[in-house]
């Protein structure tokens, strides 16, 4: 079994202030397993069922009606829930355990809603730069252009964070799952 208390330790010692102030794990049912402090748990709980609900949605609308869509078939790799002012990266760590990571965006680089469903073999959202991204305002983008490349590199610092917490996380709990859901048992 996971030990929660070491678990929402380690998911403390990782948030930055700044760029993502906000970890959790969270069974795909919603239920918030270990979370960063401090932390207001309602609107912890709030946007793990954001992630459920959104995650759900996005998975049963990639599927046939022949096929019931599977939380984490193996093939799911990451959701991305882009709001205004914040993000939601959704990565699973193990079966039926999900990492949350909740990322800031700068106020003056806010972007419309968008989700973002990755299967293994998709291309990651977003794509990574191979340079960097100057901060400057003569970085050479047109206006537009350098809000969106903001917007962007603070997404990719984002994921490649919860990729590498993942990772991390995986190599710790080698061989330790969580339980089935209630809602996944088969009724005896």
């Amino acid at each position: 079994m996971i030990n929660t208390k070491n678990l929402s330790e380690l998911l403390t010692r990782n948030v930055h202030s700044e760029m993502y102030p906000r970890l959790f794990a969270m069974t795909p049912n919603g239920t918030v397993v270990a979370y960063s402090k401090p932390a207001n748990i309602k609107q912890v709980r709030d946007q793990a069922a954001v992630v459920m609900m959104t995650l759900k949605d996005q998975l049963a609308s990639n599927t046939d009606e022949t096929d019931q869509p599977d939380l984490l078939s193996g093939n799911f790799q990451a959701l991305t829930i882009e709001l205004d002012s914040h993000s939601i990266i959704a990565r699973p760590l193990r079966t039926n355990l999900l990492l949350i990571l909740v990322g800031h965006t700068s106020a003056d680089l806010q972007r419309p809603f968008q989700v973002v469903l990755e299967h293994t073999g998709d291309p990651e959202h977003p794509a990574r730069l191979n340079g960097h991204v100057q901060d400057d305002e003569d970085a050479g983008f047109p206006d537009g252009e350098q809000s969106e490349a903001k917007v962007k590199t603070a997404l990719q610092a984002q994921r490649m964070k919860a990729d590498a917490l993942v990772d991390h996380i995986n190599h710790e709990l080698d061989g330790l799952n969580m339980p089935e859901d209630a809602y996944q048992r088969p009724v005896e």
